[in-house]
C-alpha cells in the first residue's frame, strides 16, 4: 500500500507545481510558499495507515519560555490531529 500511496503523492506534487524532494521511498520534503515567510519546508512521511506531516514553525523562545510552552500545551489540547512539539534543542 505504501508504494501506491507514494506514487499517488508524487503524482499530486508534480501536478501541483510544488517543489519537492524524496528522502526515501515513503518520505518527501515539500516546499510550501508562504505569505509572511518566503517558504516553509514540510516533511510528508507515508506510513501503513496514515501520513504524518511535520513542519518547523518557531525557534526556542528567548524570553517567557514557560508561558510560551504553557500556551502551546493548552493549544494541543484543543486541536484535532495537529500538535506542537519540541526538538532536542528546544525549538
Amino acid at each position: 500500500m505504501t508504494n501506491d500511496s507514494a506514487a499517488l503523492l508524487v503524482e499530486f506534487l508534480a501536478g501541483s507545481g510544488l517543489v519537492h524532494e524524496p528522502i526515501d521511498s515513503a518520505t518527501f520534503v515539500v516546499e510550501l510558499p508562504g505569505t509572511k515567510k518566503l517558504k516553509t519546508n514540510v516533511t510528508l512521511a507515508i506510513g501503513t495507515h496514515a501520513m504524518t506531516v511535520n513542519a518547523f514553525v518557531a525557534r526556542k523562545p528567548d524570553e517567557n519560555a514557560d508561558a510560551v510552552h504553557t500556551w502551546l500545551l493548552e493549544r494541543n489540547r484543543r486541536m484535532c490531529a495537529v500538535a506542537f512539539a519540541l526538538d532536542h534543542l528546544g525549538d
